[in-house]
Formats: C-alpha cells, structure tokens, sequence
C-alpha cells in the first residue's frame, strides 16, 4: 500500500524512489512499528514516581509536510487526506498519539488498514528523524524504534560495562591513580573514592572507557596530571606556555583554539609532535626524581 492519490491535485504524486522507499519498508500484518516521542522532559520533581523522563498524555502529529522529492529535488506535498473536493483542494488529518507512560512510544500495527495508511505518510514526515529523506532544518518530533538495534546496544553496554568494571576492581591503588589522574581526579585521594569515581565514569559510557584503558592518550593524560600535582610543569594562561616549574624552560606554547582547553592540547602535543617523546620522556624523569626520598 502506498500514499492515497487525491484527484485534481498534486498530493502524494512522489518519485519512483520515494515508492521504492516506502516499498521496501511495507509493513507486513504480523508486524509493529514502534515510534518514539523526542519532546520528552527530565523529570526534576522527586515527588512524581512516573520514571526519568515526562511525556505529553496525548501528541498530535499533522499528517502532512511539504518535502524535497530526493530523485528530482522538486517540492511535493505529502499526506493522509480527510477531505478534498472537486478541485483538488485537500483537508488532511491529524494523528493524535497516546505514548506510553515514561517510554514516549507508541505504535502502528500492519493488520489494521487505517494504521497503515498513517504509517507511510509517518515515514516521509520531516518530524520523524528516522527518514533518511527528511528536511534537516525542521526540528524532529519522533523516531521510529529499532528494537533489535536497541536490544543489541544494550547487551553491548552491559559487557563493556562489567569489563570495565572487573577491571577496576583489578587494580591497584597505583594503577587506580594513573587511570583516574587521566579523568582529571587527584591522586591525592583515598583508593576507595578514586575506585568509585573511575566506576561512575564507567557507567555513564562503558565503551568508551573501556576503549580508553590502554590508550596512548590516557597514558598521556596521566602523565600530565602527575607532573602537575607534583610541581613539575605549569601551564601560564596568560603565556598560553607550559613550561618545566623550577627551570622555567618552556615544554610547548600552545595556539589559541577555541573549544580546546590546555590539557586537550599539551596530550596531543605530547603524541604527534616530533618533539613530543622526548619532552613526555624529560616530564616522567622529573616525576620520578620527585618521588625519590
């Protein structure tokens, strides 16, 4: 089933690729698309035991949009009519959804006519940032729900989550300090609040943490902020200058990007410059000398 054809007017006569589109994502009787609602808010009242985020009890959705047909790049008018007359002049419908209460979904179902007819225009809305089609300056109401994508970025983040975590648990303080001086936390603290700082930074994204464990840039980091805790490089802001602190010999000056904070900077200065290994090599000498009684 396709878009409905109204007589004496243009809407829904789209190209061949916008068919094939819709097409190719027919919705069979067995199936569900499963949308979700992207103007949900972050639920700051403790009082209200409804979840995390907060969704609109009802959402209205006109089914109707004026879109760039991809294959002609010419202007069409798409949507589910209610109502036209003689001379083609068109009253579309609009789709009042009920989502679920702190998920924000709702759904379609392919062996209901009426759904179907609401889901292919749904499709090319510019509303649904699932449209590959979409115009990209109208802000997105929804999202179609890739449950099996969904279901696999889950279980990814629960084994990079209890790989990070397992090796957390594995490290000693020294280690704990090393990794966590590369997340900015001192190795000042007690092993305990280092450990649990590191686990919560694992939580928020394990992959990326994970991924992070061997790399050179947190190596790097760590280097960076030892030697700083220690006294034995500052950075002079008003320089743009790290320099070494008792000889006042400059390690690098940084140049002024906006965004890029002087950390950011030093530890890829310290990677990819030719002088990098060496000036990272004089860092880690004086961290030691530092450390003998």
């Amino acid at each position: 089933m396709s878009l409905r054809i109204v007589n004496n007017s243009d809407v829904n006569k789209v190209s061949n690729t916008l068919t094939s589109y819709l097409k190719d994502r027919k919705l069979k009787s067995d199936e569900e698309a499963v949308y979700r609602l992207l103007n949900g808010t972050l639920n700051v009242d403790p009082q209200k035991k409804d979840g995390v985020m907060l969704y609109p009890s009802v959402q209205g959705i006109s089914l109707n949009d004026t879109i760039i047909d991809p294959e002609n790049q010419t202007v069409v008018r798409i949507g589910l009519p209610k109502t036209a007359d003689r001379d083609g002049n068109v009253v579309f419908r609009k789709f009042y959804v009920t989502p679920k209460k702190n998920e924000g979904t709702f759904s379609l179902r392919g062996n209901v006519a009426a759904d179907i007819e609401i889901y292919n225009v749904l499709e090319l809305l510019s509303l649904n940032k699932s449209n590959p089609y979409r115009n990209e300056d109208v802000e997105p109401l929804f999202e179609r729900v890739d449950g099996a994508a969904e279901s696999k970025a889950r279980s990814e983040k629960t084994n990079y989550l209890r790989l990070a975590l397992n090796a957390i648990d594995g490290w000693d303080y020294d280690h704990l300090r090393v990794i966590g001086s590369s997340y900015n936390i001192s190795t000042k603290l007690d092993k305990e609040v280092i450990k649990e700082q590191l686990e919560a930074i694992a939580q928020k994204n394990p992959k990326a943490f994970f991924d992070r464990i061997d790399s050179e840039d947190t190596k790097v980091r760590s280097v960076i902020r030892i030697a700083r805790e220690a006294n034995v490089i500052s950075y002079i802001g008003h320089e743009r200058r790290w320099l070494f602190t008792e000889q006042d010999e400059t390690i690098f000056t940084l140049e002024l990007k906006e965004g890029v904070n002087e950390i950011d900077q030093l530890a890829k200065l310290l990677i990819d410059n030719p002088k990098g290994p060496a000036m990272r090599k004089a860092i880690e000498k004086l961290i030691s000398a530092k450390k003998k009684p």
